[in-house]
């Protein structure tokens, strides 16, 4: 049962966050009603550090032309 809530929750949540930028998801006690919205237009909200940003940009440039001799 906790599968099937899992994988309908993230159905529900790619639907509802249709665009870029950094999303909040929130659920207030009590409540059963889950909210989601947007905090910032772009970016990735401070979370991620420079390091892994720097890896990713590379990893999407694919492996460097091999060096010819």
């Amino acid at each position: 049962m906790c599968v099937n809530f899992a994988g309908e929750f993230l159905d529900w949540l790619r639907q509802t966050i249709n665009d870029d930028g950094v999303w909040r998801i929130r659920r207030k006690p009590g409540s059963p009603t889950i909210e989601v919205f947007r905090i910032e237009e772009a970016g990735h909200g401070e979370i991620l550090t420079d390091e892994f940003i720097n890896w990713r940009i590379k990893l999407s440039l694919g492996p460097p032309p091999a060096e010819t001799e």
